[in-house]
């Protein structure tokens, strides 16, 4: 048999390390190990690998399996370890071959004595041994009868001078004999993120990243739980219980494992149980109130007391909390209706001040529909959206999706459901809500909204001209019947598609001429953000107007978060980047906190390509990481595919060849299957500004001109504040002046009625690289003091120039300051192309290099410096994994992770490692 059986045990490389040593030791010197756990941590795997790993060095192996239904026999778990050997016992001194002989009952006699009986046992175990070595595994040792785990304890502190090695494992929160004899333990932890990722990676049901999710935080690393919880997926995005929002579905395999069953728990504790399983909160104090109303009027925590004996609840002063949200599962679901009802109906009567909790908790006593209980549900799942995020009201929605009789206002709210998945990534849940709507008898309004989401959903086809007016004509439906939300979210859908997929001015003018009409009947800025994106030049001044006032509203938190997120889009849309960032900043936390993952996703990659504009390129990597991950797996192929570009443009801009092909490469296989719309713009805009880095300055130029040339099918409406600049650039230095020229001349004049600052400063550049010699030092020096301050790479090309104009008139002293600035902002940026290319102009002009020493924390993944400054501000590895959704197992690892990388060895050194590494890259 193989000894290396880890490939098929994840993440148990230290505890199967231990099991070896103990089996690798010299032979006539035994040992005991006692392997410890919690239910499902994989304790028996252990055993397994222990006999895989024994027989594979000619150990001898015998296993015993300890059986509940055994516990209470005498002798009942020694006799599987005196039966193979019985042959031999004719050998043993009298005493201990009468002992063992009472034992089982095949010699006269009462009550025999143990060490007799341990001492015969043992003499036997070596006698089988025959002078090689013997492995006794003993698996749930928790079961074995009180007679034979004081004998197998007894033998475990005398295999010193033996063949012998005893491997038990039993589970926490038993005590017995064995347990208890002081003898080394092992204690078998949850996986680690990276084993739960591999151990769910080698399981036949596919699982999508929402689904991942919520498996991985709900197991905790425990692998019984990773292979359980996965079969109760359902193929069509199902397996929520329905029941309560924050309890996981059990298999009975999982029941019976994190239940109480095993436990001889008196009945108040019980029912105390299952009181603190249905209530959300950790309060003692309304476990004891309800269990009043259920009838122990004098219950105290005390009561408690042997659930935590046996690990399944720990109690700390007014508090308490399940070992494992499966053991409150557990107990939840292993509870019998009526008291499952009761321990409800007595949480409803005590929250009288908490509405929305006391509602919840009297609808799950409800059985048949029940219209007003359903009614309350919708007002309780608008107060959980607000406070508790996507996953609380998806799951009042449910509820009330049951508790409705007429099948109109089922369907109602079966959309909301489907509105709520698709907006908390639980796309195949959406769905399937959808599916289940269709059939109903919908108001017009709803079959509206039924008919978004199937375009939102992708039931409805490619992201082509016949979609985008089939949603302009849904918009002005949802208007007509007075339902403004939800015709700026169709509009919204529109104008996406729009931009990503047309360059049809009459189309683009259709989605214009809705958003000025629902700007007549919503002052939502939602409608900015369409027209930001359709027609971004034309309505420019009228945005940036808009959006100055919505700060204000901001500041003083009056702005919601579909308002600020919209604000970011029409602001970085329309081409200013610092104001799209200040209020996606302001959204991200909102957004994370209620769980929306579908738009946390856009403002994270709206972020992201917002830091590359601004130069503040160690800030993309992470948004962009995080938010391609929510994109891919919120089915948002052009966030995606915007992400993939924010990372190519800054390895472009870093003269990071390689990585910039792989992305292009990349970009063209995921938008290859989408309509090509804006995405051919932006690649030859990458691949021209790959070109540029690397001083390809005629081939920048063709691919670029690509990118602009309005007569070109590649071209864009959305590209040129963002090329410009570049194609100016290119053509400067490949001898082509009088064509950049005439590029930019074409894009002026759309930028003069309300230029963006982001194409204002484009032009500037453009214009000062494409200057003549009389006329370019007054350009420059107006670009380097004022008109680029905001655009530190921008600026810092432009003082590349400066100094290069000045070295060519021959102004050898004044030229070495602007280039050595501009070597000093590329070093500072990594934009190391245009840093080589200053160090020649530098050489040339007889100056020294001036460098800046890269801080250590570019050490760090991208990940790894979100989850450093997130533990920096003082939150808790749980809150991080809220935030970002891992698991705070995960956190825990990239932590662990991340200390020796800063040279640091606890969180609370985080700020200062932060502060002095941030002081060593800013040099």
């Amino acid at each position: 048999m193989p000894e290396d059986v880890s490939e098929s045990l994840f993440g148990r490389a230290h505890e199967l390390a231990v099991i070896r040593e103990l089996l690798g030791a010299v032979p006539g010197s035994g040992a005991a190990l006692l392997v410890r756990g919690r239910p499902g941590v994989g304790r028996s795997r252990l055993i397994r690998a222990a006999s895989i790993t024994a027989s594979s060095r000619q150990i001898k192996v015998q296993t015993v399996t300890a059986t509940r239904q055994e516990a209470g026999l005498p002798f009942a778990g020694l006799h599987q370890v005196v039966q193979p050997l019985i042959g031999g016992i004719g050998t043993l001194p009298a005493p201990q071959r009468d002992a063992v002989l009472t034992a089982f009952g095949m010699s006269p006699g009462a009550d025999p004595n143990l060490l007799f009986v341990a001492l015969g046992t043992l003499a036997l175990l070596t006698r089988a041994a025959d002078g090689a070595r013997l492995a006794l595994l003993v698996d749930d040792a928790q079961w074995l009868d009180a007679a034979s785990s004081e004998v197998l304890a007894i033998i475990a502190r005398r295999l010193e001078s033996t063949p012998v090695i005893l491997i038990a494992a039993a589970r926490t929160g038993y005590e017995t004999p064995l347990t208890c004899a002081g003898i080394r333990e092992l204690a078998v932890p949850p996986l680690a993120s990276a084993a739960a990722h591999m151990l769910l990676d080698a399981l036949d049901t596919p699982l999508n990243g929402a689904e991942r999710e919520q498996i991985l935080a709900n197991s905790d690393g425990n692998p019984l739980a990773l292979v359980e919880l996965s079969d109760t997926v359902h193929p069509d995005g199902g397996g929520s219980s329905g029941t309560l929002p924050t309890l996981p579905a059990l298999t009975p395999r999982l029941v019976q494992a994190f239940g109480p069953g095993d436990h001889a728990l008196p009945q108040l504790t019980r029912t105390l149980l299952v009181i603190a399983a249905a209530c959300e909160s950790d309060s003692l104090e309304e476990v004891l109130a309800a269990a009043a109303v259920v009838g122990a009027p004098n219950a105290t925590g005390e009561a408690l007391e042997p659930a935590a004996a046996a690990d399944l609840i720990e109690i700390s002063g007014p508090a308490y909390r399940f070992a494992h949200l499966l053991s409150r599962s557990a107990v939840y679901y292993g509870a019998s209706y009526p008291d499952r009802k009761a321990a409800h109906a007595a949480l409803a009567a005590i929250l009288s001040r908490e509405p929305e909790r006391a509602a919840w908790h009297a609808a799950a006593t409800v059985t048949a529909p029940d219209e007003t209980a359903a009614a309350e549900m919708d007002r309780a799942a608008r107060r959980a959206l607000r406070t508790g995020g996507v996953v609380a009201a998806l799951a009042i929605t449910e509820r009330a999706v049951t508790l409705s009789a007429d099948p109109a206002l089922r369907g109602g709210r079966l959309l909301r459901a489907a509105e709520l998945a698709w907006e908390g990534g639980h796309l195949e849940a959406a769905r399937r809500f959808l599916a289940q709507a269709r059939p109903l008898g919908l108001n017009s309004c709803d079959r509206t909204r039924l008919m978004w989401l199937h375009h939102e959903t992708g039931a409805i086809g490619p992201d082509g001209p016949p979609a985008i007016k089939g949603l302009v004509e849904l918009a002005g439906q949802a208007a007509k019947d007075g339902d403004h939300h939800l015709a700026l979210s169709i509009l919204d859908t529109a104008a996406l598609r729009c931009a990503n997929a047309s360059q049809d001015q009459q189309l683009r003018q259709l989605v214009v001429t809705a958003a000025r009409a629902m700007r007549a009947l919503s002052s939502s800025p939602r409608s900015l953000s369409a027209l930001a994106l359709a027609d971004p030049d034309g309505h420019g001044e009228m945005i940036g107007r808009e959006l100055g006032r919505l700060s204000l509203r901001a500041e003083s938190d009056a702005a919601s978060p579909d308002d600020l997120l919209a604000a970011g889009v029409a602001a970085t849309f329309a081409g200013d980047p610092a104001t799209g960032a200040s209020f996606l900043a302001k959204v991200i936390a909102p957004l994370r906190a209620q769980g929306r993952l579908r738009l946390l996703a856009r403002a994270l990659i709206l972020q992201a390509w917002n830091a590359t504009c601004r130069s503040d390129w160690t800030a993309v990597a992470p948004a962009a990481e995080e938010g391609i991950r929510l994109a891919r797996e919120t089915e948002q192929p052009m966030f995606v595919t915007m992400g993939r570009c924010s990372q190519l443009m800054v390895a472009a801009l870093r003269g990071n060849t390689d990585a910039a092909r792989s992305l292009i490469q990349q970009i063209q296989e995921e938008a290859a299957r989408r309509y090509p719309g804006y995405w051919p713009a932006a690649i030859h805009a990458a691949r021209g500004l790959s070109a540029l880095s690397d001083g390809m300055y005629e081939e920048a130029y063709e691919y670029l001109q690509e990118a602009l040339s309005p007569e070109k099918v590649s071209c864009h409406y959305l590209q040129s504040a963002w090329a410009i600049a570049d194609l100016a650039e290119a053509a400067a230095f490949s001898n082509r002046r009088a064509e950049g020229r005439a590029c930019v001349d074409a894009a002026a004049p759309t930028a003069e009625p309300s230029p963006s600052p982001l194409l204002r400063a484009a032009l500037t550049y453009a214009r000062l690289m494409l200057a003549r010699d009389d006329e370019a030092e007054h350009l420059l020096e107006d670009a380097v003091r004022t008109d680029l301050a905001a655009w530190p790479f921008l600026r810092a090309r432009a003082l590349l120039a400066y100094g290069a104009w000045l070295r060519r008139q021959r102004r050898i002293t004044e030229s070495r300051k602007p280039l050595r600035e501009a070597l000093w902002m590329f070093d500072s940026l990594e934009a190391r192309p245009w840093a080589h290319r200053t160090r020649q102009e530098l050489r040339a002009a007889g100056g020294a290099d001036v460098a800046v020493v890269p801080g250590k924390i570019r050490v760090l993944s991208a990940q790894e410096l979100q989850i450093a400054e997130m533990a920096a501000s003082g939150m808790t590895n749980r809150q991080i994994g809220q935030q970002l959704y891992l698991s705070h197992r995960t956190v825990a690892t990239h932590l662990y992770r991340i200390y020796p990388k800063l040279g640091i060895n606890s969180r609370f050194q985080m700020p200062r490692a932060l502060r002095e590494l941030a002081v060593v890259q800013a040099r």
